[in-house]
C-alpha cells in the first residue's frame, strides 16, 4: 500500500539508546533498556556524518536522549554538519534546569518535543512511575518557551488519562505550547504486557479526545492525533497527523526502518475488509495491528460517502444538511425538493425519517425550531470552517429575525447573534437556568449551533411550550 503525502522536510529519527529516567507503563520500547546497550558517541557521530547532506532534519530520540553526557556535543556536531532542524524528543525533565536549556539551544537545538501525559502530578506521575516528573516536565516546557525553542508536546492516550484529556488540553493551552499531539498508545513493549491495564477502546477515548480538540481549536493551537483511525475522527479529520508525517528514516537498534511510512502501512498497522467501504479508506492507515488482535473490529464502522444535488444549493438549510447517504435506495427515483418553505418538503426530512439508522449523524448537530416543531439534524461539512468553529466553541445561539430562507449563513452568523453568558469558564457547562432564561428572550426560529448533546433538547421543548 502506498499513498501520496504533502511535501514536508524529510528527517532521520536517531535512537541514541534506551536508558530513561521514567518507567512509563505504556513504553513502546519495553525492556530494551535492559537488553540493548546505548550507542557509543563514536557510532552516533558516524551516523550523523553518513546522513548529512541527505536530509536537513534530525530527531534525537530514545529512550531519553538528555541523560547522555554527550548530548550537547552531538547537537553541536549536527548543526556543524548542516542539519537545520534539530529536535530533541524527550520526557522534558532535564529541561527544568535553565542552564541546560541555554546550552542545548546554543549548541543548535531548534525544537523540543516533551511528553506530558496528565494535567496533574497524580495522573502524570502514576503513568511514568517517576515521582516529581510532572513538575519537572512542566518546568521544562516553560523553560523551552522562555528560551525561544519551538515546543511540540506529545501526550499518549491511555486508560489512565482518558477523562483527563480535556483538562490536559487546557493546561497545554495555558502553557502556550506551539503545537501538541495526542498519540493513541502503541501496544508494544510494556504497553503490550499491560494491555488490559493500559490500552483503552477507541470508542471510549473518542468523546474525551474530541473535547480536548475542541479546546485547542478554540485557542488556535495546531493539534494532531496519531494512530486514531478516521472512523473515530468524524468532524475532526484535519487533526489526523498521518497525512503530514514527513518521510522518515528511523535508525533504531538493532534494526533500521528506511521508510517509516511504508512500515506503518505494510507492517505496523492493519485494515479489515469493511474498511474498503469507508470514504476515508485511501487516507486512513487503520489501527496498530495489535489493537484488533485484542479487541476485534466491532467498533470500526465505515463512514459512508454522501452526496448533494445541484438543487441542494438553493435550499434554505443546505448549510447544515449532510446530503444523502449513497445507500438510500429511493434517491435515484425521487428528486429532492429545496426547502424554501417548511422543512417537511425535504427528502431527508420527509421521505426518510431523521432517526433513520442509515442517516449519518455527526457528533456536532443542530437543533432547529421551525414554528412549533424541533428538529435535530446533522451538521453540514461547512461547519469545519475555522470561523464557524470558533463561534461554535463560544456556545452561542443564533436567531434569524427576518422571514424567508437563509441565503448567506456566515453573514447571518456575524449579524444575528445572541451571546449566552457562561456560568463557568467551560462554556460546555452552561447552567440550565441561564440557558432557559436566554432562550425565553428569543422570538422566531432558533438555531443552536453545535448542540449535539441531548441535554439541550428538553430545554428547547420547554421554550416552545412557553
Amino acid at each position: 500500500m502506498s499513498r501520496k503525502k504533502p511535501i514536508i522536510e524529510p528527517r532521520i529519527d536517531l535512537k541514541v539508546g534506551f536508558d530513561c529516567n521514567n518507567q512509563c507503563l505504556f513504553c513502546v520500547q519495553g525492556d530494551k533498556r535492559e537488553r540493548i546497550k546505548p550507542r557509543s558517541g563514536q557510532k552516533l557521530v558516524e551516523i550523523l556524518r553518513q546522513n548529512a547532506g541527505k536530509v536537513k532534519a534530525v530527531v534525537f530520540t530514545g529512550g531519553e536522549p538528555t541523560i547522555r553526557n554527550d548530548i550537547v556535543s552531538l547537537v553541536k556536531l549536527a548543526k556543524s554538519l548542516g542539519y537545520t532542524t534539530i529536535q530533541i524528543q524527550t520526557n522534558g525533565r532535564r529541561f527544568c534546569y535553565l542552564p541546560f536549556v541555554k546550552a542545548i539551544k546554543e549548541a543548535g537545538v531548534t525544537e523540543i518535543s516533551p511528553a506530558l501525559h496528565g494535567s496533574t502530578a497524580e495522573i502524570h506521575d502514576q503513568l511514568t512511575l517517576a515521582a516529581g516528573s510532572f513538575e519537572q516536565t512542566v518546568a521544562g516546557i516553560k523553560n523551552g518557551i522562555k528560551m525561544g525553542l519551538k515546543v511540540i508536546t506529545n501526550s499518549v492516550v491511555v486508560k489512565g488519562n482518558l477523562t483527563d484529556l480535556p483538562k490536559l488540553a487546557k493546561l497545554l493551552v495555558a502553557l502556550k505550547v506551539d503545537q501538541l499531539q495526542f498519540a493513541f498508545v502503541h501496544p508494544l513493549g510494556t504497553a503490550r504486557k499491560l494491555f488490559d491495564q493500559v490500552v483503552p477502546r477507541f470508542s471510549q477515548a473518542r468523546p474525551f479526545l474530541h473535547k480536548a480538540l475542541d479546546i485547542t481549536r478554540a485557542a488556535g493551537i495546531l493539534t494532531y492525533t496519531e494512530a486514531v483511525p478516521y472512523c473515530f475522527m468524524s468532524d475532526y479529520e484535519e487533526h489526523v497527523v498521518e497525512e503530514v508525517i514527513p518521510d522518515t528514516r528511523v535508525i533504531d537498534k538493532p534494526t533500521i526502518i528506511d521508510d517509516y511510512t511504508q512500515y506503518r502501512l505494510n507492517q505496523g498497522k492493519v485494515k479489515t475488509e469493511k474498511c474498503g467501504q469507508c470514504k476515508w479508506n485511501q487516507k486512513c492507515e487503520g489501527p496498530w495491528r495489535e489493537y484488533p488482535e485484542h479487541y476485534g473490529w466491532d467498533e470500526f464502522v465505515p463512514i459512508e460517502e454522501t452526496f448533494q444535488t445541484p438543487d441542494c444549493d438553493l435550499c434554505s438549510f443546505q448549510y447544515f444538511c449532510n446530503g444523502y447517504p449513497r445507500s438510500f435506495s429511493d434517491i435515484q427515483e425521487t428528486k429532492p425538493t429545496p426547502i424554501t418553505t417548511p422543512i417537511e418538503n425535504c427528502l431527508v426530512g420527509n421521505k426518510v425519517s431523521l432517526n433513520h439508522p442509515e442517516l449519518i449523524l455527526r457528533e456536532s448537530n443542530l437543533l432547529l425550531k421551525v414554528d412549533e416543531q424541533i428538529f435535530r439534524l446533522p451538521a453540514h461539512p461547512l461547519f469545519t470552517n475555522q470561523k464557524v468553529r470558533d463561534i461554535i466553541q463560544k456556545g452561542q445561539v443564533y436567531l434569524k429575525n427576518q422571514p424567508g430562507p437563509v441565503k448567506n449563513f456566515q453573514t447571518d452568523l456575524q449579524r444575528l447573534t445572541i451571546q449566552l453568558t457562561p456560568a463557568q469558564e467551560n462554556t460546555f457547562e452552561l447552567e440550565e437556568t441561564i440557558l432557559i432564561r436566554e432562550l425565553k428572550k428569543i422570538k422566531g426560529p432558533i438555531l443552536d449551533v453545535g448542540s449535539g448533546d441531548p441535554f439541550y433538547l428538553p430545554l428547547f421543548k420547554e421554550k416552545v411550550a412557553s
